[in-house]
């Protein structure tokens, strides 16, 4: 497998440097060549994941307002299976309820899961006073 990843390099930056030669030695050409080669595919297929991902979030995961003592609220996503685990409006000084504001999307806010490691925001905090036990 190495041997073919050292193929396409060295595929890659001969092209390169062929475009370069053959173009009187543009400076312009050689780059767009050189990056070209590997980039257009690459970002295509970074556009192509990032569908899919977006796709994936939007099914899987619901955007809720985390909410505590109603003071401060946190938009966040949690996935929907795990909606029931959570405290709701009327069962505990925090809770999360539903998101109905506008201009947020779902794969663009913060999951519960991917929370810092110290203060109060954190997965012990969210355990003790967000989820049900």
């Amino acid at each position: 497998m190495w041997l073919y990843i050292l193929y396409g390099i060295i595929a890659s930056q001969l092209i390169a440097f062929i475009a370069f030669v053959v173009s009187g030695e543009k400076e312009e050409v050689g780059i767009f060549a050189g990056c070209g080669l590997v980039m257009g595919p690459a970002m295509a297929l970074m556009r192509i994941l990032r569908a899919v991902r977006k796709i994936y979030i939007r099914k899987a995961y619901i955007l809720v307002q985390a909410e505590y003592g109603g003071m401060f609220k946190r938009t966040v996503r949690i996935k929907k299976q795990w909606y029931n685990n959570y405290y709701h409006e009327g069962e505990g000084q925090y809770f999360i309820m539903p998101y109905t504001g506008e201009g947020k999307n779902t794969e663009n806010a913060e999951s519960l899961r991917n929370v810092q490691t110290n203060g109060w925001w954190n997965n012990d905090w969210i355990r003790e006073n967000l989820m049900k036990s």
